[in-house]
């Protein structure tokens, strides 16, 4: 995968629709700024108080090797301070047999 033209995913969770796009349309214009694409699932959550969420995803590979991906985060948080953003890194296959091959001879 070329990593450059890779997009990273972004979920958002706010208590009303309202907020939650208002939240989309912020990381749009951050990731717009940094370059890099981002493809936002928005969602209202009656049952949350008042708490928003927004959850960056990427590749293990991305994450290592896309330092804009790690400035977006530091954007959304400076931007949306009531806002708890988080980085969620995918498990590759490689690393997960590697894991596997580790902990069974580590075990033995």
């Amino acid at each position: 995968m070329n990593e450059s033209s890779a997009t990273l995913h972004c979920d958002i969770v706010a208590p009303s629709l309202g907020a939650a796009r208002v939240l989309g349309k912020i990381a749009r214009a951050c990731a717009k700024d940094v370059g890099v694409k981002l493809q936002v699932h928005a969602e209202a959550d009656l049952k949350s108080s008042a708490q928003k969420i927004l959850t960056l995803e990427m590749s293990a590979e991305m994450a290592a090797s896309q330092n804009p991906a790690w400035c977006l985060a530091c954007r959304l948080a400076c931007f949306c301070p009531d806002t708890r953003v988080s980085v969620l890194v995918r498990s590759e296959d490689s690393f997960s047999s590697t894991s596997t091959k580790v902990r069974r001879h580590s075990a033995a």
